[in-house]
This record gives structure tokens, C-alpha cells and sequence, in this order.
């Protein structure tokens, strides 16, 4: 772990990542507590962190994934990318927001938001009813407007509501065209 100012960059060994977190508060020491980790802030508050929270001192969490520019092995050539494939951990309530930014238009564009919302007795609340109990992961299918002779492409995942989000794959199927030009 690095802290730096009000930036906290964790490192898990497992997946060979780096997960980075912005918290409201600067912390001043970190300290293992009964296999809990909790920090001091320069307020004199001791905060703990708890992965079964989605909220941080009142604040919702917002989880956002962004992968590099990727050229998919051949820079030099268009790439059309008409959609993407997504799958997602069934969760009785979950959900992603899809972002796209590419060589041709570089802020990210809002694709979609795909989400599951299955039916439990936990958790009826009949404005919102549904009788999807399927648990098994399921693809979305998502239309890429902003993948037409590109280059490069970027995605944003985003989750920034208390539910979770568990990404299981991306497929983003790839037609090669001609050369790419300058501009």
C-alpha cells in the first residue's frame, strides 16, 4: 500500500493490479487492528475500512475501471467494432455504466448501463418487480456507434451506486480494415 496526500493506492498480488482510492479524509499512520486495517487522519478521527460497506464516511463509493488506449496489435490498421460483449456477476441488484473514448473522439461517450435486478424475498419491493431468478452470468450485448475506423479505443466501466458490480468478461470482436490515415 501508498499513500500519498488524500490518494491510497493498494496493490493485490492475486489478480496483479493496482486498485487506487480517493478518500475525504488525509490519513497520518495505518495500523493492523484484529486483522482489520484502520488509519488515523490529521482531524483525529480512526477510521476503519470495511470491504461489506458501499459508502465511505457518508459517501458513496464509486468503483470506476479504466483500461489504456489498446490498438488491438496493429496500430497501423482501421478497426470497426460494432459491439461489445459484457457479463456481469448475477447480483440480486447490480449494474455498470459503459463509457467509450477512442483515437477519433477522445472524452468519453456514455454508451449504456446494463444491470440485473433479480427477484428475491429479501428483497421485494414491488414498484420495481421482476421475475428474473436466474443466477447464471448472462452476455449483454452492447452497440458501439463510436467504434467505426478507428485506431485506438478506450472503455470506462462505471458503478456509483450502493449496489456492486462484478466483472467476469469483456469481448470487444474486431474487424481489421484498411491502413490507417493521418489527419
Amino acid at each position: 500500500m501508498l499513500c500519498v496526500g488524500k490518494r491510497i493506492w493498494c496493490y493485490n498480488y492475486r489478480v496483479d493490479a493496482w486498485y487506487i482510492l480517493d478518500i475525504p479524509h488525509t490519513p497520518t499512520c495505518f495500523l493492523a487492528v484484529d486483522g482489520k486495517l484502520c488509519f488515523g487522519t490529521t482531524t483525529g478521527e480512526i477510521m476503519q475500512f470495511d470491504e461489506s460497506l458501499g459508502t465511505f464516511d457518508g459517501q458513496t463509493i464509486v468503483a470506476e475501471w479504466e483500461m489504456g488506449y489498446y490498438n488491438f496489435g496493429v496500430d497501423w490498421l482501421r478497426k470497426f467494432i460494432k459491439k461489445l460483449f459484457i457479463s456481469i456477476l448475477p447480483l440480486t441488484r447490480t449494474h455498470v455504466d459503459i463509457y467509450v473514448s477512442t483515437d477519433r473522439v477522445s472524452a468519453f461517450q456514455f454508451v449504456k448501463r446494463i444491470e440485473y435486478s433479480i427477484s428475491s424475498f429479501e428483497t421485494w419491493d414491488f414498484s420495481d418487480f421482476s421475475f428474473e431468478t436466474n443466477f447464471s452470468p448472462q452476455p449483454f450485448k452492447v452497440k458501439l456507434r463510436e467504434g467505426k475506423k478507428i485506431d485506438y479505443l478506450k472503455l470506462k466501466l462505471v458503478n456509483d451506486e450502493n449496489d456492486g458490480a462484478v466483472m467476469l468478461t469483456i469481448t470487444l470482436p474486431t474487424r481489421i480494415g484498411g491502413e490507417v490515415k493521418q489527419r
